[in-house]
């Protein structure tokens, strides 16, 4: 899925490559976040094959949990 950076992502049509490129792009990142509170957690994890492997494990389980770019501009919108 190359980006075209040439060319504007126009979220409210979005199809094909661009959509799935929204649903897959983490939240806050082409609009900020607007809250009165935050909580922000900063990981830290060792090194080795192994630990990097229960860290890119433990990081993959939280995929889920995370608010995607598509999702963000709709709520905003609405």
């Amino acid at each position: 899925m190359p980006v075209d950076l040439n060319n504007p992502l126009s979220w409210k049509n979005a199809t094909g490559d661009a959509d799935t490129r929204l649903q897959n792009l983490q939240a806050n990142i082409l609009m900020g976040h607007i809250r009165e509170h935050l909580h922000i957690l900063l990981l830290q994890f060792g090194q080795g094959a192994e630990v990097i492997a229960e860290a890119r494990a433990f990081l993959t389980g939280l995929a889920p949990l995370v608010k995607s770019a598509k999702t963000q501009l709709q709520e905003v919108k609405a």
